[in-house]
């Protein structure tokens, strides 16, 4: 289903990709005495298990805010304006919490654009977004066709038919090709396992075995485990979040599984010893990760030194989500900029429809027709990397671009 959008035709190469703007830092602080304050609001769990993903998101979307302070705020139709983002915690509750917290921010706080993490508060959202007539950007969900729902929906991360593809190529390039395929029954894993079924059979390989587990209710993955085993295949992909690939590779080295294991979590360094334990770097040997570029293996110098900013401010690695998180507000700005107004939620909707790549993003975005962010269906795409572990971290193996189905090697 396409949306009532004009439709915009692919153009440039997927290697394009805009250096971050150095105007993004050191710039000196701005008084806010006469700007006013706009406030977006961003719906996700910050507290309880999504707060994996929620608060480096939240770092990294409160250091690009103050950064915007810095650099003076934004101006629409020659007035000043001040960035704000009101953060609804729905508590990794989603489907309980989400629904009144949405409807808070779009009807009660009357919040212009409102960004969203994850696809359960995704979906939750189309019913919603469609009353309230309201723009969201979309930083986290990966599962399959979610922009094309609502023509309020604009995603910018890539989705898993952006993401497991090179996967699925990187393990047939090193010539894999008798796999098993295990995931948690979730849209998210369903999705990425197909796109992985499929590669492989294109490809002339072999699925040994595809099986599911029921996330929250499951934890005891060695009965699974030891039947991939003994079916002694070339490798194993593993679908579901960070939290539940880290058990599945945890207990297969326990049950002996050594075999590549491949999945699509964005999991970093403190987050796999913090799940996995001190033996976290034994586990992970062999395992290889499908992903949205990490800033810290990103091809332009500038946002690789963001990267280690980014370390030494908050202590922790940046993944891909909290580059996407960076880029929101400025997205979000450059909206506001294009639609000639802060209020008006019709006239910002077309106005992210019709947008350009905002100069200074640090996630390498790939520029449709005339440089513009969204395809027709509201989706961004920018270049994916696999990753392979190695001494305690991850290093880059091969970069890809995939738009429309089309799988492209990059090389820098």
């Amino acid at each position: 289903m396409k949306k009532l959008r004009a439709t915009i035709k692919m153009g440039a190469t997927a290697t394009t990709v805009l250096a971050l703007s150095l105007t993004l830092f050191g710039l000196p602080g701005i008084c806010f005495a006469e700007a006013e304050t706009v406030n977006i609001g961003f719906v996700f769990g910050v507290t309880g298990p999504y707060a994996t993903y929620g608060v480096p998101m939240r770092d990294a979307m409160n250091w690009a805010l103050s950064e915007i302070d810095k650099a003076g705020g934004f101006e629409v139709n020659g007035k000043k304006y001040k960035l704000n983002v009101i953060y609804y915690d729905h508590a990794s509750k989603p489907e309980i919490e989400g629904p009144g917290l949405l409807k808070k921010a779009l009807f009660s706080d009357n919040v212009p654009i409102v960004f969203l993490g994850g696809s359960p508060i995704t979906r939750i959202s189309i019913p919603i977004l469609q009353r309230a007539k309201t723009p969201a950007v979309v930083i986290l969900a990966g599962m399959l066709g979610v922009a094309e729902q609502s023509p309020y929906l604009f995603r910018i991360r890539p989705d898993a038919a952006q993401c497991a593809p090179p996967m699925g190529a990187y393990f047939r390039d090193i010539g894999l090709k008798r796999l098993t395929c295990f995931g948690s029954d979730t849209d998210f894993s369903r999705d990425q396992i197909g796109i992985w079924k499929d590669l492989v059979k294109k490809a002339g390989g072999e699925i040994l075995l595809e099986d599911y587990y029921s996330p929250g209710k499951v934890q005891d993955f060695y009965p699974s485990l030891s039947k991939i085993k003994s079916l002694n295949p070339d490798a194993g992909f593993v679908a579901g979040t960070t939290q539940q690939n880290a058990l599945v590779y945890k207990q297969a080295r326990e049950v002996g599984l050594t075999i590549p294991l491949g999945g699509y979590t964005g999991m970093t360094p403190e987050q796999a010893k913090d799940l996995i334990g001190i033996n976290y770097n034994d586990v992970l040997k062999n395992v290889f990760d499908a992903r949205g570029i990490d800033p810290g293996y990103h091809p332009a110098k500038q946002v690789r030194d963001w990267s280690r900013q980014f370390q030494d401010k908050f202590g922790y690695s940046p993944a891909d989500l909290t580059m996407w998180a960076w880029d929101a507000p400025y997205i979000a700005i450059e909206a506001f900029k294009k639609a000639q107004s802060v209020t008006d939620k019709e006239k910002l909707m077309k106005a992210f429809a019709d947008l350009e790549i905002p100069g200074g993003m640090l996630t390498p975005f790939i520029p449709m027709t005339g440089n513009k962010m969204f395809d027709e269906n509201g989706q961004a795409y920018s270049t994916t990397v696999v990753l392979g572990w190695k001494d305690g971290g991850w290093e880059a193996k091969k970069y890809y671009s995939v738009v429309k189905g089309v799988v492209k090697e990059i090389h820098y």
